[in-house]
């Protein structure tokens, strides 16, 4: 008698239990790279949120500032009106601090300054001569588009750039390779 005859494949266990950690692992690099960009969108928005809510509080700090500096005036004007029936006005408002006239003239001298450096930077970087500093940026000629900065040297150029004053390296011990080239280095070198 002959009847239905079953045959079950099976295949090596190892194989079956590397397949499966592989498809574990790339269904959780999935999930990786999902929850990673999630969480960028995220920083990005509150990030935005942060700068937002940093300008409104240094707009806010400075209307409170100027408020606070406009009431300590105001006060210091009300003391000087009840002194002067007393005469002690004069001597009142010599005591209000302030920046002083020498303050304002050195912070002119140091901004004029620092205005007249960045003009000469902006003129180099225009390609303009600096010809009269009073004349300034009036006279150059601005471009329309601004060149693009130059692109910073690749991780293979900088070290070319720091191993360029080596020597080759010696040849294959057996003497097999050929005599490296000649140097033009007058420093000797250790071998």
């Amino acid at each position: 008698m002959s009847g239905p005859t079953t045959v079950i494949f099976t295949a090596e266990p190892a194989t079956v239990i590397l397949a499966a950690a592989a498809i574990r692992a790339a269904e959780a690099v999935r999930a990786g790279y999902q929850e990673a960009a999630r969480l960028h969108d995220e920083h990005q928005a509150n990030a935005g949120e942060n700068r937002v809510r940093q300008s409104a509080a240094s707009a806010s700090g400075q209307e409170a500032l100027a408020t606070a500096v406009d009431r300590a005036e105001q006060r210091f004007s009300r003391l000087c009106e009840l002194a002067k029936p007393l005469g002690l006005a004069t001597p009142l408002i010599a005591t209000q601090t302030g920046p002083s006239p020498q303050e304002i003239a050195a912070y002119i001298e140091q901004l004029e300054a620092h205005c007249l450096s960045l003009e000469k930077s902006l003129l180099g970087d225009l390609g303009e001569p600096v010809a009269a500093p009073e004349q300034g940026l009036a006279s150059a000629v601005i471009p329309e588009e601004a060149p693009a900065p130059a692109a910073p040297p690749t991780t293979t150029a900088r070290l070319l750039a720091r191993l360029g004053h080596l020597r080759p390296p010696p040849p294959p011990r057996g003497g097999g390779g050929a005599p490296p080239p000649p140097t033009t280095d007058p420093a000797p070198h250790p071998a």
